[in-house]
């Protein structure tokens, strides 16, 4: 197995409790309470360091706002996180910019109402790899939503 193989098994072990988009678009009905949390990794939404949306992030930003759509019932929270370099206090405040980020293309560029949809920054405090280099901690880098009936 090269090492290419070995990253994307590990990844895919570290992925195991989390929605795919692309499955909960294909669902039909509402979603419900126990929906697992959606995975995005952020190397598909940023640059390393950075909160800027990427262009590349356009198909993931217009998959998750169908589904926002589609569920009216439901509310969505985007949550920041990052890996364990840098700072505490730069992780918490780079994982809430990029959740912000997210929050503003879907309401900026879909028209969502901001009541839909909520953000919160977990830094570092929620490793999926608790510890290694920058690209064993790539997994870590990622944006999750959760999502919750309306009005909790």
């Amino acid at each position: 197995m090269n090492l290419a193989m070995a990253k994307a098994a590990g990844n895919a072990n570290l992925t195991k409790g989390f929605s795919n988009l692309d499955d909960l678009l294909n669902r039909t009905g509402p979603l419900l309470d126990d929906t697992k949390p959606i995975l995005i990794p952020t190397d598909l939404l940023f640059q390393f360091n950075q909160s800027a949306l990427q262009e590349s992030a356009r198909l993931s930003m217009m998959k998750l706002g169908l589904l926002i759509k589609r569920n009216k019932d439901s509310k969505f929270i985007i949550e920041g996180h990052t890996d364990t370099l840098g700072s505490e206090e730069y992780n918490m405040a780079l994982s809430l910019k990029r959740a912000q980020s997210v929050q503003s293309w879907l309401i900026e560029s879909l028209g969502l109402g901001s009541d839909r949809v909520d953000v919160k920054g977990f830094g570092e405090t929620k490793p999926l790899v608790p510890s290694g280099d920058r690209d064993a901690q790539a997994i870590n880098r990622r944006v999750e939503i959760a999502i919750r009936p309306a009005g909790t």
